[in-house]
């Protein structure tokens, strides 16, 4: 077997693994075998958290597309197809971010969350749709990266290390983890600008640097942290985005 054969082998074993891992998608066992899916791939899993993010991003952006093209013109039609496009991530991802979310901040604070989600996702919808597409897709992908990032800066809290999210991470991974984020950034450069981009960038390494910073003074990061952490940034993208749509 070639080097570059065992490489692609072992990314499509690594990506499997993570959509197992990571998402409510399950791996057929005659492409598991196929690929020689390992039990061990799931600890290198975590690299891969921003590309099962985007193959979410994706069912979004064509719920939101679906839902919204026979719905009447209004204000409240890009909010039941940002409803809708939150339905079909929740699907793909499952709402393990949302239950850490729930468990660190209460009921409240995962209403509030959600709230300011669909909310700014109706924003988006309103004033650009092509625009909340890119959006959606970018803060599905970034999102989990900063998530990543606190989890692999950090020492675990509590003996949780065996979970793929709290293991450190070695260049490789961060790498392949950043590269998961460039295609979705690339297309929000393209929708609308520089500012598009720079912005939500810009409120996510800030909503990063304070989970961050929060999480460090406190002596780690559990694993409800990192959902958490994504959550949390996921906002911060839209909001990010809702500035920097073009006047």
């Amino acid at each position: 077997m070639t080097a570059l054969r065992r490489s692609s082998l072992l990314f499509l074993r690594r990506c499997l693994a993570a959509t197992q891992a990571f998402s409510r998608i399950r791996i057929p066992g005659s492409l598991a075998a196929w690929a020689q899916l390992l039990p061990a791939d799931t600890a290198d899993s975590a690299r891969h958290w921003p590309g099962v993010g985007l193959l979410a991003g994706m069912a979004g952006c064509v719920v939101f597309a679906l839902v919204s093209l026979p719905l009447p013109p209004g204000p409240l039609s890009p909010l039941v197809a940002a409803v809708a496009a939150s339905m079909a991530m929740a699907l793909v991802a499952g709402v393990r971010a949302e239950e850490s979310l729930a468990h660190c901040t209460g009921p409240a604070g995962l209403m509030l969350v959600l709230a300011a989600k669909l909310a700014l996702l109706a924003l988006l919808g309103l004033h650009s749709g092509v625009g909340l597409l890119t959006a959606l897709l970018g803060a599905a992908a970034l999102s989990r990266l900063f998530a990543l990032l606190v989890a692999w800066s950090l020492p675990p809290r509590r003996p949780q290390a065996d979970h793929p999210l709290l293991r450190r991470a070695d260049r490789g991974a961060l790498l392949a983890a950043c590269l998961w984020c460039v295609p979705p950034l690339v297309l929000m450069l393209l929708a609308g600008g520089a500012k598009f981009l720079l912005l939500p960038l810009v409120l996510g390494t800030i909503a990063f640097a304070v989970l961050r910073h929060r999480f460090q003074r406190r002596g780690g990061v559990e694993l409800d942290d990192v959902g958490f952490a994504q959550q949390v940034c996921e906002v911060a993208i839209y909001l990010g985005a809702a500035f920097g749509l073009p006047r």
